[in-house]
Order: C-alpha cells, then structure tokens, then sequence
C-alpha cells in the first residue's frame, strides 16, 4: 500500500498551499501540499492533503504532528494516511456540484 499521502484537518483557515507545504517539509521532501478550498469563495474548507516523496517522511510527519498546535488549532490528530486502496480520488468538484444540483432540486444521493 502507498501511504505517501496524507489527509490533515483542522487546519487554520489562513493558512496556503505554500505554508502548509513548509510546515510539513521538516520531515521530507513534499511533493504536493494542497489546501483543499471552496469553488464559489476560494475560501479554505480547513483541510488539505500532503504528499510525500518517501512514506518514511510521510510516516514520521504522522507520528510528530500528532497533538501538535498550529496557529491555535490541534492539527495533529487530525493526520492520517489516506488509504489509496480503499478510497479511490474522487473529483470534488464533482461532488459539490452533485451536492448542489440536488438541494437545486430537492433530490437526496
């Protein structure tokens, strides 16, 4: 299983693609570091992903920012490997318009 990759909540709504890609690369080389945001606003949902080049880093970044406090807010124990081979990538985009085609029309998924 590749657990390079890793979901992190909580995170502080100021907070950018860049910055979270620093806070992580104490711990390896980040090959993607991404603030997941609302389409309409741009605004943060408070989460994102972190991809890393080795699963040693990713695995070492788990076990170190767990309980960790970022900019007021407890983000460790909000980091977790996603588990490609159980969750497949979904297109969120495609999701938020599903989720809002069906409040346009009253339909439940």
């Amino acid at each position: 299983m590749d657990n390079k990759k890793l979901y992190v909540g909580n995170l502080p709504w100021t907070l950018t693609n860049d910055s979270l890609k620093e806070m992580f690369a104490q711990f390896g080389e980040v090959t993607e570091a991404i603030i997941i945001t609302d389409r309409m606003s741009g605004r943060s949902k408070g989460f994102g992903f972190v991809t890393f080049a080795t699963e040693e880093a990713a695995a070492a970044a788990t076990q170190q920012m767990h309980e960790k406090e970022f900019e007021g807010r407890k983000i460790g124990d909000q980091v977790e490997a996603v588990l490609t081979e159980v969750v497949e990538v979904v297109d969120l985009e495609m999701i938020e318009e599903a989720i809002n085609f069906s409040k346009k029309t009253n339909t439940i998924y």
